[in-house]
């Protein structure tokens, strides 16, 4: 089985040489195989994951670029994040996945979206970073909720399954405060933003962005950095 990942992150990982990709130089890339990670089998993926999907990202396949310090890294293209066992794993084959080291990772790219290990909760987690400066971080978090189906009285069978739904919460820190769960409404985030607010709310307004809009988020953080 070992032989077997060596040649299949060889077929499946490729070093990144572009220049201006992202924040990573060429020099710094690494060889995925000195990384280490665990060998499930479908019985334990069934057994950790109630049988349901539970993955954050709708396809494994995709470009992901996996840094392991600021500049060093390698890109790969099967991959997705377990959110109710906190792991990244990636296919093996049909029937088994390996999960690497989640603590060794620094961050994780695919596209534009980057997405990085905090410990809000009790755990280190995985969260997209929607905006990160000096004054402002604001997060997206993402969890796997169980839905309890439902079952014929008469037939003792199940009319719907238990299955997982993914919920997306937001978790903004300010100058250094803790992170806070929020919502993305205007009132939220005004309300912590001090002798700013009226500004950014009078930017926001002028400009017509929304604090419900991810993209308007940006622009508004933006401004508030500049206060």
């Amino acid at each position: 089985m070992k032989n077997y990942l060596l040649v299949y992150l060889l077929v499946t990982s490729s070093i990144i040489f572009a220049q201006g990709m992202h924040d990573a130089q060429r020099s710094g890339f690494t060889n995925p195989m000195q990384y280490e990670g665990l060998y499930l089998t479908p019985g334990q993926l069934d057994e950790l994951n109630g049988g349901t999907s539970v993955y954050l990202f709708s396809s494994w396949e995709g470009k992901f670029e996996i840094y392991v310090s600021d500049k060093k890294g390698y890109s790969i293209s099967n991959l997705n994040y377990n959110l109710k066992t906190n792991t990244l794993e990636s296919k093996i084959s049909k029937d088994s996945v390996f999960q690497f080291d989640i603590n060794k990772v620094k961050f994780i790219r695919q596209g534009s979206k980057k997405y990085k290990l905090y410990k809000i909760h009790t755990d280190n987690e995985l969260f997209q970073e929607i905006y990160f400066s000096d004054k402002v971080t604001l997060l997206k978090g993402f969890d796997a909720v169980l839905k309890k189906g439902s079952i014929n009285p008469l037939t003792l069978e199940y009319i719907h399954k238990d299955k997982y739904s993914i919920d997306e919460n937001y978790y903004l820190k300010l100058n250094n405060t803790n992170f806070i769960e929020i919502d993305l409404n205007k009132k939220s985030f005004l309300q912590l933003m001090g002798d700013k607010a009226s500004s950014v709310e009078k930017y926001a307004s002028d400009f017509k962005l929304s604090f419900k809009s991810e993209t308007d988020l940006l622009k508004i953080f933006q401004y508030y950095d500049t206060l």
